[in-house]
């Protein structure tokens, strides 16, 4: 599969790659319920067709690990705007989920199959790190989003509408 982790028989092909992928459901479900429906979903999906993908194996798990992938970048680009205003307020939070997006990344390239950092028999798989990493660091991205949306919305509560508000486009 090319995620360095030696192949098993029986019900988990990945072992340790299967697992870490829980980490995106557990993300996901954190973010449904506390911030955006729409990303969370996203986030449990990718979960679960990466769990497909590294326990099962085979073209339909890859479909749904692939399609899942998509469905997060999508959410992702749809909520970019306000990703970039929850960035300017929260300064740390968007740090802290571009770090762990940087250290995420050379696990990802190293920890391929023949890479540098690929020991197929660990119980440290580079890639599992990658879908910890990831994970945290996506549902950081959701909350910056969210947390501009949830601010906007008081400030515009708190204030009188604008006179020429109907006017505009």
């Amino acid at each position: 599969m090319g995620d360095c982790e030696r192949l098993h028989d029986g019900l988990l092909a990945e072992p340790v790659n299967t697992l870490s992928s829980l980490a995106y459901v557990a993300a996901g479900v954190y973010v449904f319920r506390r911030h955006d429906r729409l990303q969370g979903a996203a986030l449990v999906a990718l979960g679960l067709g990466s769990v497909a993908y590294h326990a099962v194996g085979g073209s339909v798990a890859r479909v749904l690990h692939d399609a899942s992938i998509v469905a997060v970048a999508g959410a992702v680009a749809f909520a970019a705007p306000r990703i970039w205003r929850g960035a300017y307020r929260r300064p740390t939070l968007a740090a802290g989920a571009v770090a762990l997006f940087g250290l995420a990344l050379p696990l990802q390239i190293f920890g391929r199959t023949g890479g540098p950092l690929c020991a197929p028999d660990s119980l440290f798989q580079a890639h599992a790190g990658w879908h910890v990493l990831t994970a945290a660091a996506l549902a950081a991205t959701c909350v910056l989003a969210a947390s501009w949306r949830r601010r906007d919305r008081g400030a515009r509560r708190d204030r009188p509408p604008h006179p020429r508000a109907a006017t505009r486009w």
